[in-house]
């Protein structure tokens, strides 16, 4: 795996990250053992079931914050946007352009945005035990593996971009655990209007179907000039100039 020379958001940057995952692993581990205890004391058999439930549904709870904030990375707002740009928007935005650049980073720069949204929920969570009976347990259990799946969302997608990823990796994207390739490759389509969700990918074919989480681009999805958009949003912008242009040279006014 290449790892970029240059730490892209700089010294002070690579500080915050650091210091985000440092928070993290200890908010986690205190969140770990309280939803540890309370599964020992709910017994054997409700302390199996319950994170049989709470793991699934914690993935595709990532799977659908993953969708929400991609969607909105790509299609609102710009780097210069205060708070979210360069940490969010940005990096989307270069990705189009770029889909192989997420390879060149490491672990901690690949994912300490993830990390940072994460961060307060798991710290809130964790600071409210100790747990106990089943609801409040299942809390504990869901956010943890949440927040880990959160924040290995964009692992999972720099996985879905390498040409050998790691063999855990092939392991859980041929089980359909993890986002797949082939899965993500959609979205990668001119005028990348669908398929957002990058955790596991489950959503993806439903929230197209249903029209969730999807840009409405007018024209012809595989027109040559749409294919240096960055975004959906760009995407659009470019055939709404192109259809008015056209309407504008036939003498009328554009819809």
């Amino acid at each position: 795996m290449a790892h970029s020379a240059e730490y892209t958001r700089g010294p002070a940057g690579r500080v915050v990250d650091v210091i985000a995952f440092l928070i993290f692993g200890v908010a986690l581990g205190l969140l770990v053992y309280r939803a540890v205890s309370g599964l020992v004391n709910l017994g054997t058999t409700a302390g199996v079931l319950l994170p049989l439930i709470a793991v699934p549904l914690s993935l595709l709870a990532a799977d659908l914050i993953s969708g929400v904030v991609h969607y909105l990375a790509d299609n609102y707002g710009n780097e210069d946007t205060p708070i979210v740009g360069k940490r969010f928007c940005k990096p989307f935005r270069e990705h189009h352009v770029n889909p192989k650049g997420i390879t060149e980073h490491g672990f901690i720069e690949a994912n300490a945005n993830t990390c940072i949204v994460a961060l307060p929920l798991v710290i809130v969570v964790a600071l409210l035990g100790p747990y106990e009976g089943p609801w409040l347990t299942f809390l504990a259990v869901f956010v943890a593996f949440l927040s880990v799946a959160i924040i290995m969302t964009n692992e999972f997608h720099k996985w879905a971009h390498l040409e050998n990823p790691p063999a855990i990796a092939k392991i859980l994207q041929r089980w359909g655990i993890i986002l797949a390739p082939d899965n993500h490759d959609v979205h990668h389509v001119a005028p990348y209007d669908t398929y957002y969700c990058v955790t596991t990918g489950w959503l993806n074919a439903l929230f197209d179907r249903l029209g969730i989480l999807k840009v409405e681009v007018p024209g012809d999805h595989r027109d040559a000039e749409i294919l240096h958009a960055a975004t959906a949003r760009e995407a659009r912008e470019i055939i709404l100039k192109k259809m008015k242009e056209q309407s504008q040279a036939q003498g009328s006014d554009p819809a």
